[in-house]
This record gives C-alpha cells, structure tokens and sequence, in this order.
C-alpha cells in the first residue's frame, strides 16, 4: 500500500518503464492552438496583406483551424468570386 505524505498525498515507489518489442514510434509534436476571435484577427491579417509585410508572406502557407460554419461560407465566397471573374 502506497505511504501518505503528510500533506495527504500518496508516494508511490519509482517506477522504470520501459518498450518491450516492436520499434517505437515517435509522434510528432502538437503545435499549441490559441483561440482568437476572427473580428481581432481579421483587421491586423488585412493590414499586414495591404501593406506587404514579409512576415504574412512567411506565414502563407501555415494552416489555420475555422469552424465549419466560416469553412462553409469561404467556400461559398470563393465559388462567388470564381464564377464573376470567369
């Protein structure tokens, strides 16, 4: 039974683990995600494009999360635009 600190927490005996067979795979790593609100987003993204900042170019092609519902209206938007510019 593990021992109880006097703080009321357990110790628990160290433990070494270790891979048994196979080769490990190493998963790549999770970009941190920040939520921002598109409206603070948006002014500050249309001003550095306005004004050809590098770093909005540096950054083109990194991706970014939407809700579904914005995905499926810039979707709808782009098609608009297509089909006026064809």
């Amino acid at each position: 039974m593990p021992e109880v600190s006097p703080v009321g927490r357990c110790k628990m005996a160290k433990s070494d683990f270790r891979v048994v067979g196979g080769e490990s795979e190493e998963l790549p790593p999770t970009p941190a995600t920040i939520a921002l609100k598109l409206k603070d987003v948006f002014p500050l993204l249309a001003r550095a494009q306005r004004h050809h900042y590098a770093w909005l170019e540096d950054m083109a092609d990194d991706q970014i999360i939407v809700t579904a519902d914005l995905a499926d209206i810039l979707s709808h938007f782009k098609q608009l635009l297509d089909e006026k510019t064809a």
